[in-house]
């Protein structure tokens, strides 16, 4: 059954987390694609029985661009639009940097645990 399943992990991660603390070790980092829009909107004056002038819709075909983020439980530990065609290796090497900038302890004590997110967004199923 799942939901057992998800019981016994849950209370060995616990059981874990009492032996030996692992869980400020877990640096997360997840992906979305954003749209990369500059559009500015001005206010209107208008009366009260004056209906507001219609905004363009954006382009259908807008520039998008890949935000990626990862953070511990204190908070974000890097950020970054990541470039047209650059490797993932790339940007780890940058969380490398701002890991020992921001947090040198976890690597130099205690190592890091990568959790990223891999899953794909927005996929609903029916669960009724």
């Amino acid at each position: 059954n799942n939901g057992k399943q998800r019981v016994t992990i849950c209370s060995s991660l616990l059981s874990r987390q009492d032996r030996l603390p692992f869980l400020e070790q877990i640096v997360t980092g997840d992906e979305k694609w954003v749209l990369h829009v500059n559009r500015k909107r001005r206010p209107q004056w208008l009366e009260k029985s004056e209906a507001a002038k219609p905004t363009p819709k954006p382009d259908l075909h807008a520039k998008k661009v890949m935000l990626c983020v990862w953070w511990n439980f204190k908070g974000i530990l890097h950020f970054e639009l990541l470039p047209n065609n650059q490797t993932i290796s790339a940007q780890l090497e940058r969380l490398d940097q701002a890991l020992r900038k921001k947090e040198p302890a976890l690597i130099n004590l205690k190592g890091i645990i990568l959790h990223h997110n891999n899953s794909q967004p927005h996929i609903a199923r029916f669960t009724g």
